[in-house]
């Protein structure tokens, strides 16, 4: 049996799908260990070691407007450099005392991928979305440049000579819990394996405020993340009037985060801060949401059409994604109203086709464990080989 060490920064859609892949791990005899941010690694029960990497880092302030080379230098600039710094001393120790026998890597980890190659340690990336893989193929030359030479810098701060080929996926290959249909053509030259949606590791829990499920009502649930939450305020008071100006028979339940809101009622709303998503799911007949990677996932690893609103990053990417394979209706953030959002919602519940193509989208998400069981473990097999074609 082999010894992981995983490293994750400090974000619970980051940490989710890897506590997937230490499950597999761990229930395989392997010995797993995390360099992270310890009080969500612990809220999340992940198994193993926790090498705690110190306090959570602000995110960076990034306004709705923000978009392409402005939004990508603020995230690594006040974002991803700053993490990988503030995890150095974390990840160093847990090589030292752990001693891994193999590193499995966060995309956004990426100082740890830089300490791995300069000690010599077989890794894998692990990809939380397939936004890097979709852009990747495409990125214009100055930004690929400018984000060999940040790194370059980074791996400077940290003593270290030389770099990784590319930062952003292992030469080993990266393991990403995602399917086809998300992901799109892999660029040439990248060693990348979609295992489905990681989901039978994650326990379910009902969650107060939350009602169930009214017969003879659709049900729709709005969650626009929690990273872009100022931005969302505006989109959110848009929902709520959407869900005021259509049919009774539609019963909305938003995620407020922020309690932008307030502490409104109406009969056919349920306001509430924080949901079991994946408990939730099962009773939910569409989602509407931001094109985050793992709500996307969740919603059509059970079968739901998605209404998608993307605000940035790989966000514009997944939901042209769910739209081009038919699973979904994508609505311009800064621009949807009231009237946008109602009739959306209204095509992805009244047009069998939406349903139809979540559905089968589905079929590529499943069993998720059982493909991390034997992709992660043939490699571990002859861990300094890349991944095998399983």
């Amino acid at each position: 049996m082999s010894r992981v060490l995983l490293v994750v920064p400090p974000w619970r859609g980051h940490v989710n799908p890897a506590a997937g892949v230490a499950a597999v791990l761990h229930g395989e005899g392997h010995e797993v260990a995390w360099a992270g941010h310890a009080p969500l690694l612990r809220e999340l029960g992940v198994p193993g070691r926790i090498f705690p990497t110190g306090p959570l880092p602000p995110t960076p302030d990034r306004p709705g407007g923000m978009h392409g080379m402005a939004a990508l230098q603020t995230l690594w600039n006040h974002a991803l450099v700053p993490l990988a710094l503030g995890m150095d001393i974390a990840v160093a120790n847990a090589m030292d005392t752990f001693a891994p026998d193999a590193m499995l890597v966060d995309q956004q980890a990426i100082g740890a991928g830089i300490r791995a190659q300069q000690r010599g340690v077989p890794w894998l990336t692990l990809a939380s979305s397939p936004g890097e893989l979709v852009t990747h193929g495409d990125m214009h030359a100055p930004v690929r440049r400018w984000m060999i030479q940040t790194t370059r810098e980074l791996a400077g701060r940290l003593g270290v000579d030389s770099i990784p080929a590319d930062p952003l996926f292992s030469p080993q290959g990266t393991v990403m819990p995602s399917c086809p249909a998300l992901m799109g053509e892999i660029p040439e030259g990248l060693l990348v394996h979609a295992v489905g949606c990681l989901l039978a590791h994650r326990a379910t829990a009902n969650v107060a405020g939350v009602e169930d499920p009214i017969a003879g009502h659709h049900h729709v649930l709005v969650s626009m993340g929690t990273v872009s939450e100022e931005a969302s305020i505006r989109f959110l008071e848009a929902t709520w009037l959407a869900a005021q100006e259509g049919p009774a028979s539609i019963h909305w339940t938003i995620v407020d985060p922020t309690g932008s809101l307030g502490k409104r009622h109406a009969p056919n709303v349920t306001l509430a801060r924080h949901v079991d998503q994946l408990a939730l799911l099962g009773n939910m007949d569409a989602v509407l949401c931001h094109g985050g990677h793992n709500t996307v996932a969740e919603a059509l690893a059970h079968g739901r059409p998605l209404v998608v609103a993307p605000i940035r990053d790989d966000q514009p990417l997944i939901a042209q994604r769910v739209e081009v394979n038919g699973a979904g209706v994508r609505l311009r953030f800064a621009h949807a109203r009231p009237t946008h959002i109602a009739a959306a919602v209204h095509r992805v519940l009244h047009e069998a086709s939406f349903r139809q193509s979540a559905r089968a989208i589905a079929g590529q998400l499943l069993d998720g464990e059982a493909r991390v069981k034997r992709l992660v473990g043939q490699w571990l097999t002859h861990p300094r080989a890349c991944l095998p074609s399983v």
